[in-house]
């Protein structure tokens, strides 16, 4: 039996494939062909969801278009139920002060959330991040699908 691609999608990923005007959105829309055509499997996680619809707010509040909110915050909601969504918030407490040396480490080039990210995907090596952010792709032992 043929086991499944497993992805987890960054917010940075997301966000461009929500907001058309988002210079990676056509880029991430052949990406996502390319894991459907595949059969992979999508996980989203709680720190995606959170990152996602800021940036969103923000980006509709720095355009003058705050009314344009609604329908991103849905297109959120769509995914939200499309794909079984981790709860990587639960490592925080065990992790905290690991998390913060990694911040550390990186000069603050990876926030908490990247640095959560990362500690989750190198437990699970298999699972690829799909993301546009390149800090990603100097952390060891996890594998990123752009």
């Amino acid at each position: 039996m043929n086991e499944r691609n497993q992805y987890l999608l960054d917010a940075s990923f997301v966000v461009a494939l929500i907001d058309a005007a988002d210079v990676h959105h056509q880029k991430s829309l052949q990406v996502l062909e390319k894991i459907e055509a595949a059969e992979g499997e999508i996980f989203l996680s709680d720190v995606l969801i959170n990152e996602v619809l800021s940036v969103l707010a923000k980006r509709c509040e720095s355009r003058g278009r705050t009314g344009g909110f609604a329908s991103l915050a849905h297109s959120v909601t769509e995914w939200m139920y499309r794909c079984p969504i981790l709860s990587l918030y639960d490592l925080v407490p065990k992790n905290y002060l690991l998390l913060v040396s990694m911040m550390v480490h990186s000069k603050g080039l990876l926030n908490f959330h990247d640095c959560l990210i990362t500690l989750f995907l190198k437990e699970l090596p298999e699972v690829y991040l799909v993301t546009f952010d390149s800090d990603f792709e100097t952390q060891k032992g996890i594998r990123v699908f752009s």
